[in-house]
């Protein structure tokens, strides 16, 4: 790769150094894999950001990336939140002693402070921080609008996520934020939409066919939700979620015996069961025991109960509880309110 060209493409993470080129190259890869969210690619990311730190030890984009890779770690359910989140903020904050603007550190040290310490006036900062850096990386974009969604600004959230899919139309993730928004909302089928165009694009994307089965399961496609979560499961024997949406849906269709089958499998899995057990009560209808689950996501410090509390609140508001779950997430008052 010609030097120029690696110096641009290295600017538009947001740094302005020039690594190694076998150490980019190693990074490179490690983005490749990063882009396919796939469990399977998780220890090829790891494996190639090693060679790359270990090639350039001053390279603070490589550091940030595996501070992205612990994060994702904690988010697929592979390793617990208390082991893998301290790891995402020691690696952030190795990037910001290489780099002290580095974008992505700044984002993924407020990823921490959102989604494991709920700590929202942290994570504010931290993006601000961020985003203050031109170009802003597309996941930096991402990052926010979150927080914006999170703390009840859709509106801007779906700007800033707008802008972001301007710069990368074809980044799932940005697809499957969009469309956790959409469902938040209310629009349903524009969230479908979101995920279909995630599927056109690549088959393999195990959380499009999740959502595309919770969706379906909750809007009463029995049929249409099987396909997606038999799909999500195929892909995903694993993750948590999409042994509880398979067996939630094929519960509502009266094939008891296999799901209590894969009810057993997820009783034997070590991380983040509960948030199998809030997809399968959440589609079987049985809002009060999915919230009991929902008390257990957080208490675990799930980073994903962010993403199950408040993309799906209207469903949460129509219990009483629903102001307690706020509280436990330190969200502001506005939000604890019982109203949509």
């Amino acid at each position: 790769m010609p030097t120029a060209l690696l110096g641009k493409l290295v600017t538009a993470h947001g740094s302005r150094y020039e690594p190694n080129l076998h150490a980019y190259e190693a990074y490179l890869k490690a983005l490749h894999h990063k882009n396919r969210l796939a469990r399977e690619s998780l220890e090829r990311i790891k494996e190639y950001l090693e060679q790359a730190i270990a090639l350039d030890p001053h390279f603070a984009l490589a550091y940030a990336e595996m501070a992205a890779y612990f994060f994702s770690v904690a988010m697929a359910g592979i390793r617990p939140a208390h082991e893998a989140m301290p790891q995402v903020r020691d690696w952030a904050l190795k990037a910001l002693t290489l780099d002290d603007r580095l974008p992505d550190a700044h984002r993924l040290l407020g990823d921490v402070a959102m989604n494991y310490d709920y700590d929202w006036g942290e994570a504010e900062r931290r993006y601000q921080l961020a985003l203050a850096r031109e170009p802003v990386p597309v996941l930096v974009r991402a990052s926010y609008a979150r927080y914006l969604h999170y703390t009840g600004r859709t509106g801007e959230a779906l700007d800033q996520m707008a802008v972001a899919l301007r710069q990368d139309p074809l980044q799932p993730i940005l697809r499957l934020t969009l469309a956790g928004f959409l469902t938040a909302a209310g629009r349903l089928d524009d969230a479908s939409a979101e995920m279909r165009a995630v599927l056109e694009l690549d088959e393999r994307v195990a959380l499009a066919h999740l959502g595309e089965g919770m969706q379906c399961a909750i809007r009463g496609r029995l049929a249409d939700a099987l396909v997606s979560a038999e799909r999500a499961y195929a892909l995903e024997p694993r993750a948590t979620r999409a042994v509880g949406l398979l067996a939630g849906v094929l519960t509502r269709l009266g094939e008891k015996t296999r799901a209590e089958e894969l009810l057993r499998t997820l009783r034997s899995m070590p991380t983040y069961s509960a948030a199998g057990y809030v997809v399968f009560y959440l589609v079987c209808g049985e809002i009060d025991r999915a919230i009991d689950w929902v008390i257990k996501v957080v208490e675990e410090r799930d980073p994903s109960a962010n993403m199950f509390i408040l993309n799906n609140r209207r469903i949460w508001r129509t219990s009483s509880r629903w102001p307690v779950l706020a509280r436990m997430l330190n969200l502001p008052e506005t939000q604890t309110a019982s109203a949509s």
